[in-house]
C-alpha cells in the first residue's frame, strides 16, 4: 500500500474532538447545533481488546469452537486543559454527580487531509473521521500542581467505532454512509436509522471553535484556593496545611450493564451506591500543632493520634479556582473523612505530607 503523499503522518494539528448530543442514537443529537467544539484538548488514547470463549472437547487437544462474548468496549481516554465547560457539565451539578448515568453520546475525531493543515477547517470535504458511539463516562480526574494549569482526565466506555470520509462541497460537511457510530441498544441494537442513509452534519465547526476560546479559559495555580476545616473548626490532625503543592479529585463512576436475552449489548447501565470520590493534596511542613506555653484551650485531638481517632470527625473541603477572563468554579466537598496521612524527608528536599480524603460524590455543593 502506497503512502498518503499528502499526510504521510498524523500530526497533533491534524485532529480535532467533536461531540454529539444525549442520546447517541439520533440524528439531531449529531448533526448541527447537537454538535459541539471539545477544547484545550491535549492528549487522546483509544483501545480495544476483542473477548472470546473457546470450546474444547475430551477428544482434542486443540479448541475447536471460537466465538465472540457480547459487549466488545472499547476504551477512550481524553485529557484536557479543565475549563469547566462541555464535558465537565454533562456529568457536575451544582449538587455534585448527575444521577443518570444512562447518558451516552457520540465523539468524533476529524482529521485534516493534509499533513500541514489544521483541521479546524470551512469545508471538511476530504477528510477522515474516526467515530466512537455510546460514549459513557467510566472515571474523571482533575489535578493541579504549582505553577500548573488545572488539567482533566476523561475516561469513556463506548460500544462501537468507525472510520469513514466527510463528503460534501461549499461548505455542506456530511457524512453518508448508511450507519451510525452508535448502537440502537433499547431496540433492534443495529447501527441504522430508519433503514436510510445517515447523514450527519458537521456545520459552523469554526465558529465554535472561536466562541471556546473566548468563552471559556484554562484556570492557572495562582488562582486556586483550598481551604479545609474538621476539628474545632481549626484544620487537620497534626499539621498546618499552609504551603499546598498541589491536588488530586477523583471520581469513579460505579455503574452496571445491564443484558438480556436476545440481545448482544446491555440495554442500559445503572448507577451503584453510594458513589465515593476521593481528593488528596500534598503540603509542605511548616508547622507541627505542638502545645506552646502560650496555649489555653485544649486541642489535643489534633495532636493526639489515639484522642483523634475517638472523635468522628468530618471535614469539610472547599476547592476554589478563578480563570484569567475572572470566571470561578467553586467545589465543595462536605462530608471528607480523612482516609491517611504521609510524610516524607529526603537529603536536599523539604519535609511534605500528603493527606487523602474520601467524600460522598451526590453530597457536594458547587458553583459553576
Amino acid at each position: 500500500m502506497t503512502t498518503n503523499i499528502k499526510r504521510p503522518v498524523i500530526r497533533y494539528n491534524n485532529i480535532s474532538l467533536l461531540k454529539g448530543g444525549s442520546p447517541a442514537f439520533d440524528v439531531s443529537s449529531n448533526s448541527g447545533d447537537g454538535v459541539d467544539f471539545l477544547s484545550y484538548i491535549n492528549n487522546l488514547n483509544f483501545s480495544f481488546s476483542v473477548p472470546e470463549n473457546k470450546e474444547q472437547v475430551i477428544s482434542s487437544k486443540s479448541s475447536l469452537n471460537h466465538f465472540f462474548k457480547p459487549g466488545v468496549e472499547v476504551k477512550l481516554q481524553l485529557q484536557k486543559n479543565e475549563d469547566f465547560d462541555d464535558l465537565f457539565l454533562e456529568y457536575f451539578t451544582p449538587t455534585g454527580l448527575v444521577e443518570d448515568l444512562n447518558k451516552d453520546f457520540n465523539l468524533y475525531g476529524i482529521i485534516a487531509d493534509q499533513v500541514g493543515r489544521d483541521s479546524i477547517h470551512a469545508n471538511l470535504s476530504g477528510f477522515d473521521m474516526i467515530s466512537f458511539g455510546n460514549c459513557h463516562l467510566d472515571s474523571f480526574s482533575m489535578s493541579q500542581t504549582t505553577n500548573g494549569l488545572v488539567d482533566s482526565d476523561y475516561s469513556f466506555t463506548a460500544y462501537n467505532m468507525k472510520a469513514e470520509r466527510v463528503s460534501g462541497k461549499d461548505g455542506d460537511n456530511f457524512s453518508f454512509s448508511g450507519e451510525a457510530p452508535s448502537i440502537n441498544l433499547t431496540g433492534d441494537q443495529t447501527n441504522i436509522i430508519n433503514s436510510f442513509p445517515l447523514g450527519y452534519s458537521f456545520t459552523g465547526l469554526n465558529n465554535k471553535f472561536q466562541r471556546s476560546l473566548t468563552g471559556s479559559s484554562v484556570f492557572p495555580s495562582y488562582n486556586t484556593s483550598i481551604s479545609i476545616s474538621g476539628l474545632n473548626n481549626v484544620e487537620t490532625f497534626l499539621i498546618e496545611t499552609d504551603s499546598i503543592q498541589g491536588f488530586d479529585f477523583k471520581a469513579d463512576v460505579g455503574s452496571k450493564e445491564i443484558y438480556t436475552i436476545g440481545k448482544k449489548y446491555p440495554i442500559k447501565r445503572k448507577a451503584l451506591f453510594p458513589t465515593e470520590g476521593s481528593f488528596s493534596f500534598t503540603n509542605k511542613v511548616s508547622t507541627f500543632r505542638v502545645n506552646r506555653n502560650e496555649d489555653y484551650e485544649d486541642f489535643s485531638a489534633e495532636r493526639d493520634l489515639k484522642k483523634y481517632l475517638d472523635n468522628q470527625a468530618f471535614y469539610k473541603i472547599t476547592l476554589q479556582m478563578t480563570n484569567i477572563t475572572g470566571k470561578s468554579v467553586t467545589l465543595e466537598l462536605p462530608s471528607g473523612r480523612l482516609e491517611s496521612q504521609s510524610y516524607s524527608a529526603a537529603i536536599g528536599s523539604d519535609v511534605e505530607c500528603n493527606l487523602d480524603f474520601s467524600f460522598d460524590l451526590f453530597a457536594m455543593n458547587n458553583s459553576i
